[in-house]
């Protein structure tokens, strides 16, 4: 997710200074948002985003937006107050990268066990006969020879391999009946054609898939990689600690912290006899043979 944002109805001193709290609500707002891969974006031009038209003095900051963690230090979110018109609420705009760009990967590929490597193998083959007979006397013949043997190789790769490109919009199990389909509809924008290219799309899909699966179950016998729970997980996000509802963020906040809960302790009497019931250990005795 690269956006998030609307009237939450959410109040923290986080977004807003003139607020002293930091409640359960706010918590869980800012931990969903972490687990989405999102944060906090404050305004270039940081002000209320909330003004009652019935009473002017009723005013907060509820209107949020949050970006993707990457674009957080540079997405631009300006209160737009020219555009709020009879409306409560101050519009906020977003200034955001939703496509990041991917260089494009190009290369020539051949398809195993198809009829394109059995005439590359074939061509290899008649080369190397054609060489066979050659036999180098020198150092500059035996480079010959490799050149030559290279040579073979190169034209028949580029002979029957095919160029490929990987872009950002590329699937794994796109194949030439996808692009034939996709062609053909391009073509003539039938909805014959659309259900062809569907049916194309989806028998390639199933294949892919099917193949995925037979190689886990039968190559490499990890079935459980087929399973979501052992996927991999985002990690929880970091909880502060909290004095008297507001989190410590820096360390005089956690040392007032805990000098209060420390003197907060004070004469008062102490429960001691569990520490030698729980921590009670049976004696074994081992007897060597």
């Amino acid at each position: 997710m690269d956006y998030m944002g609307g009237d939450f109805n959410c109040h923290s001193h986080e977004w807003d200074d003139r607020v002293l709290h930091h409640r359960t609500t706010a918590i869980l707002l800012l931990e969903t948002a972490a687990s989405l891969g999102l944060e906090y974006a404050r305004p270039t031009n940081p002000g209320y985003t909330y003004v009652s038209r019935a009473d002017r003095n009723a005013r907060s900051v509820i209107d949020l937006v949050f970006v993707a963690s990457a674009e957080s230090l540079h997405a631009t979110v300006c209160r737009e107050l020219e555009l709020q018109g009879q409306s409560d609420h101050i519009p906020l705009s977003a200034e955001i990268s939703l496509w990041h760009k991917v260089l494009e990967v190009k290369g020539r590929t051949l398809k195993p066990f198809s009829d394109k490597e059995k005439e590359f193998v074939a061509d290899i083959m008649t080369g190397m006969e054609d060489l066979s007979g050659y036999a180098p006397a020198s150092p500059g013949e035996v480079e010959f020879l490799a050149s030559a043997i290279a040579d073979v190789f190169s034209s028949a790769w580029l002979k029957h391999s095919s160029e490929y490109t990987i872009s950002a919009s590329s699937k794994a199990y796109w194949n030439e009946e996808c692009t034939k389909a996709l062609a053909e509809y391009q073509l003539d924008s039938s909805v014959v054609k659309y259900k062809a290219f569907r049916s194309a799309v989806k028998t390639a899909k199933r294949k892919f898939f099917d193949d995925c699966i037979t190689e886990i179950s039968e190559s490499n016998k990890h079935p459980w990689d087929l399973m979501e729970w052992v996927k991999e997980r985002k990690n929880p996000p970091c909880k502060a600690i909290q004095f008297n509802g507001r989190p410590c963020h820096d360390m005089s906040a956690l040392w007032d912290a805990l000098h209060n809960t420390y003197s907060g302790s004070q004469n008062l009497s102490n429960v001691l006899h569990f520490l030698k019931d729980g921590f009670a250990l049976n004696v074994i005795n081992y007897v060597k043979s």
